[in-house]
């Protein structure tokens, strides 16, 4: 076996195995704070990027965290923005309340 078809079988040995149930995730976070910011019901990754080693591409096999951005509304920045203070804590309890929605079991 040549030098090139070892690296090749390497590196479908480490090949990511579960990018499908990544993908399906991300689709349903976007659903859930699409709903939640936008008043919007799609499961599409509008407003959601993936990011990290699964959006780059480099994530290998054994992989479980999946980065995510999310573009919340000029109008939910200015909320949270304008508290005294405690602002940025807020917001990301309201992400969770939302996301707890989707995910009850889910320790966050």
């Amino acid at each position: 076996m040549s030098m090139a078809d070892e690296f090749r079988a390497f590196c479908e040995e480490i090949r990511l195995d579960n990018l499908f149930e990544m993908q399906t995730s991300a689709g349903e976070i976007a659903k859930k704070l699409n709903k939640h910011y936008y008043g919007i019901d799609i499961d599409t990754e509008s407003h959601l990027y993936i990011v990290g080693s699964v959006g780059r591409s480099t994530a290998v096999k054994g992989s479980s965290d999946l980065d995510i951005i999310f573009d919340l509304p000029d109008s939910v920045y200015k909320k949270y923005n304008a508290y005294e203070s405690n602002g940025q804590s807020q917001l990301l309890q309201d992400v969770k309340a939302g996301l707890k929605e989707r995910y009850p079991n889910t320790k966050m």
